[in-house]
């Protein structure tokens, strides 16, 4: 898919709708942009809101925060004991 576009006086430019359906692009979407052997590369970046609940299924039910806190540091210290960093 190529597009010719403008670009604005304040470097401002519109992204065609066909590119923003098939990237599934919205108003309240982000876009990384970088710049890769002198062309800009402009991806959908997932905003961290969208991910809320993908890992409940790892969740720790009926512990308490305490006892959280103490797993954490044992996992910790065996993983000390095992080498890994």
């Amino acid at each position: 898919m190529n597009f010719v576009v403008n670009i604005t006086s304040q470097g401002q430019m519109s992204i065609p709708i066909a590119i923003r359906r098939a990237l599934a692009f919205d108003k309240t979407k982000k876009a990384l942009v970088r710049v890769v052997n002198n062309s800009i590369i402009i991806e959908p970046v997932e905003d961290l809101l969208d991910l809320g609940g993908v890992l409940h299924e790892k969740a720790l039910r009926g512990k308490s925060l305490r006892e959280i806190r103490l797993m954490e540091k044992e996992g910790a210290a065996e993983g000390f004991s095992r080498g890994i960093k």
